[in-house]
């Protein structure tokens, strides 16, 4: 198996649990990986009349850093993009907007531990 592979299994397994975690706070997710020319979106989820753009960032403990510190302020502005042409094809502008950064850390063989982020929210559709 290539590094890569691995590591792209890491980080679907990572969205897996993100998932979950945000299904488990009441959210209904829309969609998954979801693309356009603007970048790719990792989840999009409802939370009542919000919607969630989840980035989700998954590393190994033993990498000693966050996995959310591999968040560039480039690939935000680009979810930002994303996520806009996403409620112009398929929501109503009257939604709320938030954006998450879900970082997860994987053991050897279990989940180390997940913590979520807010780090924005879009209040001008409300």
């Amino acid at each position: 198996m290539t590094d890569r592979a691995a590591h792209l299994r890491l980080g679907r397994r990572g969205e897996r649990l993100a998932c979950r975690l945000l299904e488990e706070s009441g959210c209904t997710i829309l969609a998954r990986n979801w693309r356009c020319r603007a970048g790719e979106l990792d989840i999009v989820a409802r939370d009542g009349v919000t919607l969630v753009f989840a980035e989700v960032k998954t590393r190994r403990v033993r990498a000693g850093r966050r996995p959310g510190d591999n968040l560039s302020a480039r690939q935000f502005r680009r979810d930002l993009r994303a996520a806009g042409r996403f409620v112009k094809n398929y929501a109503s502008p009257e939604y709320r907007r938030r954006f998450e950064v879900i970082e997860v850390w994987f053991g050897r063989w279990f989940c180390q531990g997940i913590v979520r982020h807010i780090r924005y929210v879009d209040d001008r559709a409300a």
